[in-house]
C-alpha cells in the first residue's frame, strides 16, 4: 500500500509538469525545412514554441520557399531571417505573434520605392550562401547576403536589368529582370558549385612565377582587356593569378578564363571593378570579351585626388557609348555632339548622314529598340582622336588589311568616330544606355578601342555621382 501512494505521489507531478509545458512558450528551437512556404514554417514554430500566430494569409509572400537550418536559434532570431525584404513585421502580445504588412511610412529602411530582395541558396544542398554577391550589372548597385543567404537592394532602377549572383568556388548566375512599376521584386538564386574541366587544350597557369609563356600571356591579355588609352596608364589588375591562358596554336588564337572576378584598380578615374570574366579571346585582328562589372568608388586621398577623378569621369563618360545611346533615347544626340551615317560598307567614301527618328522605336516604358541596316557611323565631335589611338588604328588597318580607320578618317576628320553592326535584326537599350542583348551589336572604331580602363559604371551621371 505505501508503494502505491508513493507511486500516486510521484505521478502526479509529473501530469501537472506536463500540462505546464503545453501552455508555456519556448524561445530557442531546433529547426530544418527546404523550400517550404512561409504559412507551413509559421505552423511548424508554433507547434514548437507554444507560439499562435495571426496573420491574413493575403499578406504572406506568394510563391516564394524558404530553406534554413539550425540546432538553436531563437525565435526573434528566426523570424527577422525569414520576414527580411518581404515587407512584413510582427509584433509579441504574450504568446500570441501578429504578422503584418509594414505601414508605409516605415515601410524600408533603403530609400527609394523600387525594391530587389531575395535569398541564395546552394543547388546541391539548399544550405544559405553567406556573403554572396548581388549586384545590378555595369551599375554601383550592389550587396552581399546576410549570416542567413539573404539580400536586399533598394533604389532600383527602372528598365531592363541584369541581376548578377556570384561567390567563389560557385558558378555565375545570373537573371534578366524588367523593372517597370514601383513595387517590390523578388530573385532568388541557387548556385552550383564551380567544377571546370579542360580537355584538348594547352593550358599555360600562374602556379609556376618562373612561367615565361604564362607572363607573356598577360601582358597580352593586360593590353587587350585593359587597353592602351591614357586611363589604362592609371589601371591596375590587382589579382592576375587568378587566370589561366589557353592557346590555339592552329589558329594563332588566344583565350583566357578566369577563377575568380577579377579586380582592376582604376587610378584615373577613382573606382575599383569587379569583372567576372565569362569571355576572352584575341585572334591576329579582334578581341572579343565579355563579362558583368560591379563598380565601387574608391576613397580619394585628398581634395586634389577628389577633383581629378570627378573631371577625368566627366572626360571619360562624354563621348562613350553609354552618353551615346542615353542621349539617343532621349532625342537629345545633337546637342551632345553627335552627328549619325549610314554606310553599306565601312570604308564608304560619301555615308549619308540620318536622323535619329529612322533608328529608334519605343518599346516599352525605359527601354527602346535600335534597328538600322549595315552600318552605323558615329561621329562624336566635341573631342579629338588620341594620338595612341591613331597609331593603333593605323597598325591594326595594316595587319587586316580593311583599311577601316583610314577611309573613317576622312569623314570628319579628328573627330572621334565609332561604326556600329547589328548582328540581329534589332537590339532593346534603356535609359542608361545598356544593351539587353550584348552579342547584337559588333562595335569598332574608337568606342572598340576603349577598354575596361574607359568603362564607366551606367548608373553614372556627372550631376549625381556620389564619389
Amino acid at each position: 500500500m505505501q508503494k502505491w501512494w508513493l507511486c500516486i505521489c510521484w505521478c502526479v507531478p509529473l501530469l501537472l509538469s506536463a500540462q505546464t509545458n503545453r501552455t508555456s512558450t519556448q524561445d530557442t528551437l531546433s529547426v530544418s525545412f527546404t523550400d517550404l512556404p512561409l504559412e507551413i514554417i509559421l505552423d511548424s514554430i508554433s507547434y514548437k514554441s507554444g507560439y499562435s500566430f495571426a496573420y491574413n494569409a493575403e499578406a504572406l509572400t506568394d510563391g516564394s520557399l524558404y530553406s534554413f537550418t539550425s540546432n538553436a536559434i531563437r525565435v526573434d532570431s528566426l523570424l527577422n531571417a525569414l520576414l527580411v525584404g518581404t515587407g512584413l513585421t510582427y509584433t509579441r502580445l504574450d504568446d500570441q505573434i501578429v504578422i503584418k504588412k509594414t505601414p508605409p511610412e516605415k515601410s524600408e529602411s533603403l530609400p527609394g520605392k523600387l525594391i530587389l530582395t531575395g535569398y541564395v541558396r546552394e543547388f546541391e544542398t539548399k544550405r544559405p550562401i553567406v556573403g554572396a554577391n548581388i549586384y545590378i550589372n555595369g551599375t554601383t548597385i550592389g550587396t552581399t547576403t546576410d549570416q542567413h543567404g539573404n539580400y536586399q537592394i533598394g533604389n532600383l532602377p527602372k528598365g531592363f536589368r541584369t541581376v548578377v549572383f556570384s561567390h567563389v568556388g560557385y558558378e555565375l548566375a545570373s537573371y534578366d529582370l524588367e523593372v517597370l512599376e514601383d513595387q517590390r521584386y523578388v530573385v532568388n538564386a541557387q548556385l552550383r558549385q564551380d567544377i571546370v574541366e579542360l580537355q584538348g587544350i594547352e593550358v599555360t597557369s600562374s602556379r609556376l612565377a618562373s612561367d615565361k609563356k604564362w607572363s607573356q600571356n598577360l601582358s597580352i591579355f593586360e593590353k587587350e582587356f585593359i587597353g592602351s588609352s591614357a586611363n589604362a596608364k592609371s589601371c591596375l589588375l590587382l589579382n592576375p593569378e587568378v587566370l589561366d591562358f589557353y592557346m590555339d596554336p592552329n589558329k594563332d588564337t588566344l583565350f583566357a578564363r578566369a577563377s575568380e572576378p577579377l579586380l582592376i584598380q582604376n587610378l584615373a578615374l577613382g573606382y575599383q571593378i569587379s569583372y567576372e570574366l565569362i569571355y576572352f579571346k584575341k585572334t591576329s585582328n579582334r578581341t572579343n570579351f565579355y563579362g558583368h562589372a560591379r563598380f565601387n568608388n574608391l576613397e580619394p586621398k585628398s581634395s586634389k585626388q577628389l577633383r581629378t577623378w570627378r573631371k577625368n569621369r566627366k572626360r571619360t563618360f562624354r563621348g562613350s557609348i553609354f552618353h551615346f545611346l542615353q542621349n539617343l533615347a532621349a532625342d537629345r544626340h545633337l546637342q551632345a555632339g553627335y552627328q549619325l551615317y549610314a554606310a553599306s560598307e565601312i570604308n564608304e567614301q560619301s555615308p549619308e548622314r540620318i536622323p535619329s527618328r529612322s533608328l529608334l522605336f519605343k518599346s516599352a516604358p525605359e527601354s527602346w529598340q535600335l534597328s538600322f541596316d549595315q552600318y552605323l557611323i558615329v561621329v562624336y565631335e566635341n573631342e579629338l582622336e588620341s594620338t595612341q589611338y591613331l597609331n593603333d588604328q593605323l597598325m591594326q588597318d595594316q595587319r587586316s588589311g580593311k583599311r577601316v580607320h583610314t577611309a573613317l578618317s576622312k569623314l570628319r576628320p579628328n573627330a572621334q568616330k565609332s561604326v556600329l553592326e547589328l548582328n540581329s535584326e534589332f537590339v532593346t537599350i534603356d535609359s542608361y544606355g545598356q544593351i539587353k542583348e550584348p552579342g547584337g551589336l559588333t562595335i569598332l572604331g574608337y568606342w572598340a578601342w576603349e577598354r575596361v580602363a574607359d568603362m564607366m559604371p551606367a548608373d553614372y551621371h556627372p550631376k549625381t555621382d556620389k564619389l
